[in-house]
C-alpha cells in the first residue's frame, strides 16, 4: 500500500506539472500556484489506468489535499498507449490543443514522442524533491512513475508445483 501512495504522489505531480504549461515552474510553490488557476485536469487512458475511475476520484481527493487545491480530474477511457502516442503527435503537428494533459505510457512510446519533439520539458527533479534525476526517462521529458515485470503466472490451485511449466514450451501442453 505504501507503493501505491508514492504512485499516487507521482502521478498527480505529473498533473499538477501538466496543469499550468503557459509557464516554466522552478519551484513547486510556482507550480501550485500556477495549478490553482486550473479547476480541471484532463486523463484519457485504458479505462483500468491507475485502477479506473474508482480510484481516480481518491486520487483526486489526495491531490486537491496534499497541495491546496480544489480540482477535478477529468477522466475518460480512451485509446490504447500506441493510438493515443499517435493522437498526441497528430494534435501536436496539427496544432491543435491537446486532448489530454497527461501521458501515460511505456519507454516504447516515450522513445516515439521524444523522436518527435512532444514531449514537454520539465526539470522534475528540481520541482519535486522526491523525484531523482534517475527517474526521468529522456532527461526533462517524462518520468519513470512504476515498473512492470512480464511473465506468466499460473494458478497453484489448479496445477500442481511438480506439473508446474517450466518453459516456453511447457505452456502448450497446457493448452
Amino acid at each position: 500500500m505504501k507503493d501505491f501512495g508514492r504512485s499516487f504522489l507521482l502521478i498527480f505531480s505529473l498533473l499538477l506539472a501538466m496543469a499550468a504549461p503557459l509557464f516554466a515552474a522552478e519551484t513547486i510553490d510556482q507550480l501550485v500556484a500556477g495549478a490553482k488557476k486550473e479547476s480541471e485536469f484532463t486523463f484519457i487512458a485504458g479505462a483500468q489506468t491507475f485502477g479506473g475511475t474508482k480510484n481516480l476520484s481518491v486520487l483526486e481527493a489526495a491531490f486537491n489535499k496534499r497541495f491546496g487545491l480544489n480540482a477535478r480530474i477529468r477522466f475518460a477511457a480512451g485509446p490504447e498507449m500506441n493510438a493515443m502516442a499517435a493522437q498526441v503527435i497528430t494534435e501536436l503537428k496539427s496544432g491543435t490543443k491537446a486532448s489530454s494533459d497527461l501521458y501515460h505510457g511505456s519507454q516504447s512510446h516515450f522513445a516515439l514522442l521524444h523522436k518527435e519533439k512532444a514531449l514537454e520539458r520539465v526539470n522534475w527533479s528540481a520541482v519535486f524533491p522526491w523525484v531523482t534525476k534517475p527517474m526521468e526517462i529522456f532527461s526533462e521529458e517524462g518520468l519513470l512513475i512504476f515498473t512492470s515485470l512480464r511473465g506468466m503466472i499460473y494458478n497453484s490451485n489448479l496445477i500442481a508445483k511438480e506439473k508446474a511449466p517450466k518453459t516456453y514450451e511447457d505452456w502448450w501442453i497446457l493448452v
